[in-house]
């Protein structure tokens, strides 16, 4: 069984509801709904554990890459 467990920002409330699961800071809960363990694994406040034969996998949500820099257009220099 999947199991999610919410982690509330600084400041945020101690539970959260979501569809049919109450969520309580820091609990894992076993979830079967897929659309909710989709979204939950992209979710920064929620962290999503599988277990699999060789025991328990923790699928932390991908953190987005930083912007690159602007490439100057042709025939203009670059700011220093």
């Amino acid at each position: 069984m999947t199991k999610i467990t919410y982690i509330p920002p600084e400041g945020d409330a101690a539970e959260a509801q979501w569809g049919r699961y109450l969520f309580n800071a820091n609990v894992p809960l076993e979830v079967s709904d897929r659309h909710i363990l989709a979204k939950a694994a992209t979710n920064p406040h929620f962290r999503v554990e599988s277990e699999s034969e060789a025991g328990a996998v923790r699928a932390e949500p991908a953190k987005p890459e930083p912007p690159k820099p602007a490439k100057p257009k042709p025939g203009k220099k670059a700011r220093a």
